[in-house]
């Protein structure tokens, strides 16, 4: 199975989610534990593309994706590719963590901004632990 974690940024709580779920975060980790993750706030990254975050406990692969504001759309597409492949909606699962992202992400490009996010993303982490518990 492959689990991925949507956000609009693919890089900010979907990051977040992924490496709660691979246990390297916990629901009390530091700031500055928040903005040491791989892929962090990249400016850098790209919309539409899989992140490979690493494999959980029981062998299943953790990804993030960039999803811009379209949570519904990517899960309908996802739905519909799995049926047209004929393989098992059991192999993915795709975990919203979009409403865990404020509008103002797409200020991170300036470094006032990306303290002000982590500040809210560290407010988040029991709600984010307990909707990635829920789904794995």
């Amino acid at each position: 199975m492959n689990i991925i974690y949507l956000c609009p940024s693919g890089n900010y709580a979907s990051l977040v989610a992924a490496n709660i779920h691979l246990n390297k975060l916990k629901n009390n980790a530091t700031i500055k534990e928040v903005e040491q993750l791989p892929y962090y706030l990249d400016i850098n990254s790209t919309k539409g593309q899989f992140y490979f975050i690493g494999l959980d406990n029981k062998k299943r692969s953790v990804y993030t994706l960039a999803i811009e504001t379209h949570p519904s759309i990517i899960t309908k597409t996802a739905e519909d590719l799995m049926k047209i492949s004929q393989k098992n909606d059991k192999e993915i699962k795709l975990v919203d963590v979009s409403p865990f992202t404020p509008k103002y992400i797409k200020l991170r490009k300036s470094p006032f901004f990306k303290k002000i996010l982590t500040k809210h993303i560290s407010k988040m982490l029991l709600e984010i632990d307990r909707l990635v518990q829920n789904n794995t």
